[in-house]
């Protein structure tokens, strides 16, 4: 197992809602499976995250991507150009998708624990505008452009 999913069995997945509203127990297997790039096929495998952690129904970010944003952020130091690419892309749509109403109510800090642990990466991604692979230049480049967009709402 990478380094960068130390932890991963720590979290309390059980106990955490995931797009289906149910627990999140298939969260650990999805995000090993794309850092382990299995069967040659990361995309499928980020797929079926951004699946646990967007609503179907509704495209809200629901409580799992809280806790999926570190283990993301971490993969985007992997020596795999396309688990880095399409950790990259999950992290674009985590800070621009809306975070479902339910998780917001009460101003629980979910969003803004998630948006805090995707931007704790933003050297990874400035280093990731130098890397070989076009594509991880690009994901780099639009993600750092997203938090600046949004850093700028937010700003004035």
């Amino acid at each position: 197992m990478t380094d960068t999913l130390i932890g991963l069995d720590l979290v309390p997945w059980a106990h955490i809602r995931s797009s289906s509203l149910n627990n999140s127990l298939e969260v650990p297997l999805q995000l090993r499976r794309l850092a382990e790039e299995v069967d040659g096929v990361p995309e499928q495998w980020a797929d079926r995250l951004h699946q646990l952690v967007v609503h179907e129904h509704s495209a809200c970010i629901v409580q799992s991507a809280e806790y999926v944003a570190p283990f993301l952020v971490g993969l985007c130091s992997s020596d795999r150009p396309a688990v880095v690419r399409q950790s990259l892309l999950l992290l674009i749509d985590l800070t621009t998708e809306p975070f479902h109403p339910e998780i917001t109510h009460g101003n629980s800090g979910v969003h803004e624990r998630t948006q805090r642990a995707i931007r704790a990466g933003r050297g990874d991604y400035l280093r990731l505008l130098n890397a070989p692979d076009r594509g991880t230049r690009q994901a780099a480049l639009d993600l750092l452009n997203v938090l600046d967009e949004c850093d700028a709402e937010v700003n004035g």
